[in-house]
């Protein structure tokens, strides 16, 4: 498979860890970058992501605002936050309003690696489920399915997170 064939956003309105993180990923993934919540509408309004890592405070709207704007358009792109803020009410009001992950700056390059390749597994696993619900919740099948995800034994399954361990009947 090639990893070019996912896109992420990067936005942050420090113009080091924007480029640092861009280029970091770049290496696998085909990444574009914005360097305010604005730019980023602009651009998410123009092109589909898989990913969209952003900054949490910046001018011009925060991560909160880039989260609502995915949710209402409907999109598919799993949000990643990172910010030096210290603070876990604000961590929790962000994995709240819709975010996969929040990281806290400083953080190593690898972690973004990580949190990425946690969210392109999760993102196929959602879109995998949701196709055998359209084709068996639209009168294929007499039973519709679900997902049941949870932990597993195997090293590829615990370094993400998650497996699927049964499509079941839904009740």
């Amino acid at each position: 498979m090639n990893e070019k064939e996912y896109s992420i956003l990067v936005v942050d309105d420090d113009d080091l860890v924007r480029e640092l993180v861009a280029t970091y990923l770049e290496r696998e993934y085909s990444c574009d970058t914005a360097s305010g919540a604005e730019r980023a509408l602009e651009k998410m309004v123009d092109n589909n992501y898989n990913i969209l890592i952003t900054d949490l405070v910046m001018p011009g709207g925060s991560a909160l605002d880039l989260l609502e704007f995915v949710k209402e358009a409907q999109l598919d792109t799993i949000v990643i936050v990172m910010s030096g803020t210290v603070d876990e009410f604000i961590e929790w009001e962000v994995l709240n309003g819709g975010a996969f992950e929040y990281l806290r700056k400083p953080f190593d390059l690898s972690e973004i690696q990580v949190a990425v390749e946690r969210a392109l597994i999760y993102q196929a696993f959602y879109n995998d489920a949701r196709l055998y619900e359209q084709w068996f919740g639209n009168g294929r099948a007499e039973e519709g399915i679900k997902f049941e995800l949870a932990e597993s034994g195997s090293p590829d399954a615990k370094a993400v997170g998650m497996s699927a361990t049964a499509i079941v009947p839904a009740a």
